[in-house]
């Protein structure tokens, strides 16, 4: 059968079929796309689908429909086969999801031509777009439409299109290659005069048009594509805003309001720079009057709602939006304004938009809009309307004891105690009323006394309007009593008000009134140590910083309480408005204003005061004291203030309050002109103009706060104070003097701590800690664990100034090791011989003696690098006791070695190897601060070894990595076992033990001969089997080895040691294996089970062991200015925080010569409270700020103590004197002593005493009886 060229065939086998073609009636160029979106190419009905393949009847042309459109995204060029790997055959349609790959196979040209003979491609423009062509793209002079690309052919790129609300994607989808596209005639396309980014022609395409170009096959060095004009991003595209009365609260009637501020971020994502022409306010008009024009880019100086935005997302501009809240929503209240609840009824919630109008190549483009919801919300309390109504009370007398916490301040009856006949206490008595009154004092029994405090004249009963006094109150003697003071109308016996104080004076136990030497002068109310507040990343221009205040305060809480610094200026703040408001009120009319000054006298002055007692204040992290801040309040409420022309500080008025005391301060209205504020007429005032007058403010300090230990709480505040408590003492039990002296099991991590003392904090210290600062702070509920969680809580920190202390702390642990690693080898023979089970004990014995010459040798090298600091006998003991545990722990772990020469190669090797690592890894000059096991004995890896790196101390927090060292040095052990000679040599000259060396083999396994050749390398016999084949293999084996190290004692040492590496490498040497295959497997199990055992070990030892010899101080320094150590002893007089320095202001270690020492202090009783001015030697925050720091210091020497009621009866103010206990209180110039520094002839005499004792420990465990 004849069939015609070119016609395909259809192979049938079954149910299967095979197309064939003719391959020569394809071009070269295949066509390529990506599917833009979901789309189907419809297909001849004659066409055949296969494998992801459709084949055509005849060349034609294919469209590809999108699913939802019914235009063409594109047409092909005249094509015979379509691939389309993941596209489905339905019916005649190809279906291909979006992203999927088409592969066009486009046909030759033929001669008849036609629609047949197509090869270009044409895309149909899905929307109003612009085509961005690489740079010097040039145009077709003759053929309109037609741009040729420079520089050969191009990769055409379309980008999706644009879904509602979103710009364009990231993602583009490759149409194909060409060297040159054309729009199609007819098109209203428009070049632009401004080239884009990187000199690229754009070309902006209406929608519908057709472009069209013929894939090319050539390596495209470039990209042309067509994208959307892009819109401008504006992030988040819906806000909401809900306004309440703290946008009103200072803030005076009329102001503007605005404070709220929402930030929009803007960005450019389309190609082509797109300049926002302004921001519109569509929707409610309430959320047009809440914006109004406060809508700005924070970049622009004119703070304007126009900008130019680059392309391609390159940056992002802030856009702030403001909202204050409409004057329609505003009334008055007082001097201040809230939100009306009327205006909120009727506008719960209003709805609007922000529009941003953009053009791009000078041609209007899409709006980008963002929703808009604005809220009011009534709940928020409303501060001017909370002091009005304080107004209503303030024009009454206050009287106080400064003790009353939270409590009422216009109460009729209070307490009033004093702990002792002889104390001291002070007493306020505010008038505020608008009048004179004469003071009555009821003192029937005459128990207490009353002297005015801080008047340059006598007081003679009468107090002015406006006027506060304090008293100081004396006790007497002992008893209680009613104490009365009345405010009587001036001139008058009619009692205004009256308040009553029950006074009592205790009577301290017997015994104990050197516990009671003061009454507290009162009560601290502070706000709690908190993290700092994260700041915003941006202020927008148009803010004010100003001091934040807490509304909630009120000034009378500062009266009846000592205030911490940031309560003081809220109370102060407080009082300004009161006094503002109450001015206002009584300023309105005639009538009253001719009421008051008749009551005043045209001679007095309008005038309202309070007495504000203050803690010793904090230096603030801006340094800018309490006279500068206070100075902000009034400069801001002066720009509020809607009824008064001025509100300013008073010529030559001071307000530097810094230290603990009481203080006056005092508001006086006056006319601006100078005059009385009496001759104020307020008729014809309209609502919103200021009134003539002036507020002016002064201040002076009346008394400063007595230094004494009850006042502690006031002198050292509690949002300035740091708890340091000490160490966990390691002390030795009857178990631990004899089997492990200054050894504590502890808690995970740390499970196993040596030393003299731990790194964790004393439970005790800490329990009294707690019990203490909630003692102390009483109004400020859980002030410990408040202070934890803001560390201000910390431990005592080691410090190495005394190598001395650091060797006597761990002397008698490292002797008792000795003893276990030399006589616990004897021991162990002796139990094999008793047992008569040499193979086991032996093993524990040689174990121990290698333990033994393995440690000497790390700390001989070590000691190079570390001296004789307290880093290296922290480093030494814990190898010691790292290597002990881990020789009787490995006996049970691995079995005992038989083999040739093994004793030399395992012993030694690993010991040579774990000398070499530690001498590499040692180096260590000096430790880093705060030491024990987290200085790093030594950091680093044995893989540094090759690296050439040393290691350095690690910082502080990291873990001890002394087991690490002894893991790393097992882990090479390996490596270099077979060098046997040189790492017995090595061993020798590091640990001075040649001579030790042969007397510890025979100890440890006397069946063992030992031989010393020049060499110095011992050769072995096994335990069994002297005489067996295996023994004689062995003999020549070590034969072998001392004639190979006697041949190379003369080369360097570096050479030897790698010719024995190379040695070990390729598997031993003759005389090994002629030993046989039993004896090598034996030995290389026993060296796998020997080193997982050993490595997993020696690893969970160094995690659970921390050796920290050193002693431990408190540490202080500028970062608070206050501390408290709480400390305790031990039976041996020893403490748990054995000194205390502060620091350096720039250094990161005590000056010597000011370290004090705790040893010795509280003698003879159970425990003591110590107060201490600290003397700062530094220049400091503090001191530039004139503050006094504090340290408040409690010694416990018996475990027994009940501190609770120790505590409470000291610093409350209100408690009876209980506690009758052994203890002591105190205001001392200097807790502790100088610090007693070991010499160097001490330390030399300790050395030679230590070093006796540990060889007396090697004689004797050597001399017991094997």
């Amino acid at each position: 059968m004849l069939v015609p060229a070119f016609s395909p065939v259809v192979f049938v086998k079954g149910a299967a079929a095979r197309y064939f073609e003719d391959p020569s009636i394809y071009s070269k160029c295949d066509f390529v796309i990506t599917a833009p979106e979901d789309g189907y190419i419809d297909l001849p009905s004659s066409s055949v689908f296969e494998d992801g393949v459709a084949f055509l009847s005849a060349c034609q042309q294919v469209s590809f429909m999108p699913t939802a459109g019914e235009e063409a995204l594109f047409t092909s060029p005249s094509v015979k086969r379509i691939t389309a790997p993941e596209g489905k055959y339905s019916g005649n349609g190809l279906f291909v999801s979006k992203g999927g790959k088409i592969t066009f196979k486009v046909c030759k040209p033929s001669r008849s031509g036609g629609q047949n003979n197509v090869q270009s491609v044409s895309i149909t423009v899905p929307e109003d777009s612009v085509l961005s062509l690489p740079p010097k793209t040039v145009a077709s002079k003759s053929k309109q439409g037609e741009f040729t690309f420079s520089g050969g052919a191009k990769k055409i790129l379309i980008y999706p299109k644009a879904e509602e609300g979103t710009s364009r994607r990231d993602s583009a989808f490759d149409v194909g290659i060409a060297e040159k596209i054309t729009i199609s005639a007819g098109a209203d396309y428009s070049v632009s005069p401004n080239p884009d980014v990187e000199g690229r022609l754009l070309v902006s395409v209406p929608k519908g048009s057709k472009l069209s170009f013929v894939p090319s096959c050539k390596q495209s060095n470039g990209i042309a594509s067509l994208k959307n004009p892009g819109s401008l991003k504006v992030e988040p595209t819906e806000i909401s805003v809900t306004l309440s009365n703290e946008e009103l609260n200072g803030v005076g009637a009329g102001a503007v309001t605005g404070t709220k501020t929402v930030l929009l971020k803007v960005s450019n994502p389309s190609s082509a720079e797109i300049t926002v022409q302004g921001v519109d306010i569509e929707g409610s008009e309430v959320v047009k009057d809440a914006i109004g024009e406060r809508k700005f880019f924070t970049a622009t100086e004119a703070q304007s709602d126009s900008a130019k935005i680059l392309p391609f997302a390159k940056e992002q501009h802030e856009f702030a939006v403001v909202f204050a809240i409409p004057k329609a929503a505003i009334e008055r209240q007082g001097v201040g304004s809230c939100l009306s609840a009327d205006f909120v009824s009727k506008h719960p919630s209003e709805k609007g938009k922000l529009v941003f109008r953009v053009s791009q190549d000078g041609q209007p483009g899409d709006s980008t809009e963002v929703s808009v919801e604005l809220k009011f919300d009534l709940s928020k309390e409303c501060v001017p309307q909370t002091v009005s109504e304080q107004t209503q009370a303030v024009r009454k007398g206050i009287a106080t004891v400064i003790s009353e916490g939270k409590g009422d301040p216009h109460a009729d009856s209070k307490d009033f105690f004093f702990k002792n006949a002889g104390h001291m206490r002070f007493l306020i008595f505010n008038n505020n009323r608008a009048e004179p009154i004469d003071l009555a004092v009821s003192n029937p029994s005459n128990l207490v006394s009353l002297q005015p405090t801080g008047t340059a004249s006598e007081f003679k009963g009468v107090l002015n309007a406006g006027d506060s006094i304090l008293f100081t109150v004396t006790a007497k003697s002992h008893g209680s009593e009613t104490l009365a003071l009345t405010a009587l109308r001036h001139g008058t016996q009619q009692a205004l008000e009256a308040t009553k104080f029950n006074v009592k004076v205790f009577t301290p136990p017997k015994g104990a009134e050197n516990l009671y030497p003061s009454t507290p002068s009162g009560t601290l109310l502070s706000a709690l140590p908190a993290a700092p507040a994260t700041e915003p990343a941006t202020t927008p221009t148009f803010t004010t910083t100003t001091v934040k205040t807490d509304s909630a305060v009120k000034f009378t809480s500062c009266e009846t309480n000592y205030c911490s610094y940031d309560y003081a200026l809220s109370a102060a703040a407080n009082f300004l408005r009161v006094v503002q408001d109450t001015a206002d009120k009584e300023t309105n009319d005639l009538p009253v204003v001719r009421s008051i000054c008749s009551n005043i006298g045209t001679t007095s002055t309008w005038k309202m005061s309070f007495i504000l007692n203050l803690a010793n204040a904090r230096v603030f992290a801006s340094g800018a004291g309490f006279e500068k801040d206070f100075k902000s309040i009034v400069s801001q409420m002066k720009k509020d203030s809607p009824r008064f022309q001025d509100i300013r500080i008073a010529q030559g008025a001071k307000f530097d309050f810094t230290g603990c005391g009481s203080y006056l301060i005092e508001a006086k209205l006056n006319s601006v002109t100078g005059g009385s504020f009496c001759a104020f007429d307020p008729t014809g005032l309209k609502p919103d103009q200021k009134k003539p007058l002036l507020i002016e403010l002064s201040g002076r300090k009346i008394t400063s706060c007595p230094v004494t230990v009850a006042n502690a709480p006031l002198l050292m505040p509690v949002d300035d104070v740091m708890v340091v408590t000490g160490n966990e003492i390691i002390e030795d039990n009857t178990a631990s003097k004899i089997f492990l002296p200054s050894t504590h099991l502890s808690s995970f991590p740390d499970l196993i701590e040596i030393g003299k003392y731990s790194e964790k904090s004393s439970e005790q210290d800490v329990a009294n800690a707690q019990k203490l600062t909630n003692a102390m702070y009483s109004t400020a509920p859980n002030a410990f664990a408040s202070l934890q969680s803001a560390k201000f809580v910390d431990s005592s920190k080691p410090f190495f100034d005394d190598p001395l202390l650091c060797k006597q702390n761990v002397h008698a642990l490292n002797v008792r090791l000795v003893e276990y690693q030399i006589g616990g080898a004897a021991v162990a023979t002796a139990i094999a011989i008793v047992l008569k089970d040499p193979k086991f004990s032996a093993n524990i014995a040689k174990n121990l003696a290698r333990s033994f010459i393995e440690t000497q040798a790390i700390c001989g090298v070590a000691k190079l690098q570390l001296k004789d600091h307290c880093t290296y006998n922290d480093f030494c003991t814990h190898v010691r006791f790292v290597t002990t545990v881990d020789a009787i722990l490995s006996s049970f772990l691995t079995p005992f070695p038989t083999g040739k020469t093994w004793l030399s190669k395992e012993y030694l090797g690993q010991l040579a190897t774990g000398s070499l690592a530690t001498y590499f890894l040692a180096s260590a000059e000096a430790p880093a601060l705060y030491g024990g096991s987290t200085m790093a004995k030594i950091e680093g890896s044995a893989f540094k070894i090759f690296g050439g790196e040393r290691a350095t101390p690690p910082s502080p927090g990291t873990s001890s990595t002394t087991g690490r060292f002894i893991a790393n040095a097992f882990l090479l052990s390996g490596g270099v076992a077979a060098a046997a000679p040189i790492a017995e040599e090595l061993a020798a000259e590091a640990a001075g033990a040649a001579g030790a060396v042969p007397a510890l083999y025979t100890v440890a396994a006397p069946a063992y001969s030992i031989t010393t050749t020049s060499g110095y390398a011992p050769t072995e016999t096994i335990l069994a089997g002297g005489g067996t084949a295996a023994g004689s293999a062995a003999a020549e084996a070590g034969a072998a080895t001392e004639e190979a190290v006697k041949g190379s004692a003369k080369g360097g040492l570096l050479s030897r040691i790698w010719a024995w590496i190379k040695n070990f490498v390729k598997g031993g040497s003759k005389a090994e294996d002629a030993a046989g295959k039993t004896v090598a497997a034996g030995r290389y199990k026993f060296l796998t089970g020997r080193f997982l055992g050993r490595f997993g070990a020696l690893v969970a030892l160094n995690l659970l062991t921390n050796v920290q010899s050193e002693p431990v101080e408190a540490i202080m320094g500028e970062r608070v200015s206050n501390y408290i150590v709480s400390y305790h002893y031990d039976g041996k007089d020893f403490p748990s925080s054995s000194a205390y320095c502060y620091y350096p202001t720039s250094g990161e270690k005590c000056e010597k010569d000011r370290r004090v020492s705790l040893a010795g202090e509280c003698q003879g009783r159970d425990a003591c409270l110590y107060l201490q001015p600290l003397v700062v030697p530094y220049a400091t925050a503090q001191k530039a700020a004139g503050i006094t720091p504090y340290a408040l210091f409690y010694a416990q020497r018996s475990a027994d103590f009940d501190s609770t009621l120790f505590f409470n009866s000291v610093f409350n103010p209100n408690a009876e004197p209980l506690f009758e206990g052994n203890g002591e209180v105190k205001v001392a110039d200097k807790v502790g002593g100088p610090f007693a520094y070991s010499t160097a002839e001490q330390e030399r005499a300790f050395d030679e005493r230590a070093a006796r004792e540990e060889q007396a420990a090697r004689a004797a465990s050597a001399g017991t009886p094997t």
